[in-house]
């Protein structure tokens, strides 16, 4: 199972990749040569996946090799560069051309969410194709949260009461909602916690 869903992130990646640097891509710009060492307890970390995040706020995911390297050229200018493993992320705003190191560290619990009186929870109903999702719900909407930890450095902003949405009459008499989740925030969960965000994702309702 896990070798196959290793695959499929694989391919979904490359492609993303591949579709990100030609999009931007000039012939007469000049390209800046990247080589990123993605590392664990100051060993280098086999098969990492790494995220270059830019300034015009776009990314570009790549996987390491065996040797925890991966290279890039970019004409764009760079924010930073992300990485990720099973269990493991880390960030580095270096943006020299050349050899660029980044330590991954186990990744943090997530902040504790407020419980309020007269709550209900309910997991997310399906997931589009694009790894949109909707919700079924009772009650009075009150807001979303995720039960994972998301790091500070992903590209937009990583609290889902601020990501795009619109209620739904799909459920009637129930209640519904649709939350477009950002693809980055699906790469990141898919590969770090090895599962998909829909499956962290929470709406709570008030009666």
């Amino acid at each position: 199972m896990f070798l196959l869903m290793g695959l499929a992130i694989t391919l979904m990646l490359t492609g993303c990749s591949q579709v990100d640097e030609q999009s931007v891509a000039g012939p007469s710009s000049q390209k800046v040569a990247y080589e990123i060492w993605v590392t664990y307890n100051s060993q280098s970390l086999a098969d990492a996946y790494v995220i270059a995040v830019f300034q015009d706020d776009t990314d570009t995911l790549l996987k390491c090799n065996a040797s925890g390297f991966v290279s890039l050229e970019s004409q764009k200018p760079l924010r930073g560069f992300g990485a990720m493993n099973l269990g493991l992320s880390g960030f580095t705003s270096s943006t020299e051309p050349g050899v660029i190191a980044i330590s991954v560290e186990v990744v943090p619990e997530p902040d504790t969410t407020p419980v309020a009186l007269s709550t209900y929870y309910f997991g997310v109903y399906d997931t589009d194709g694009n790894g949109d999702v909707r919700f079924r719900y009772l009650y009075n909407f009150s807001y979303y949260y995720c039960s994972v930890y998301l790091p500070w450095w992903l590209l937009g902003d990583k609290n889902p009461n601020h990501w795009d949405g619109w209620d739904l009459t799909d459920f009637l008499p129930w209640n519904g909602k649709k939350l477009l989740v950002p693809q980055t925030y699906q790469y990141y969960c898919q590969v770090v916690y090895g599962f998909s965000i829909s499956n962290a994702l929470i709406l709570v309702s008030t009666s």
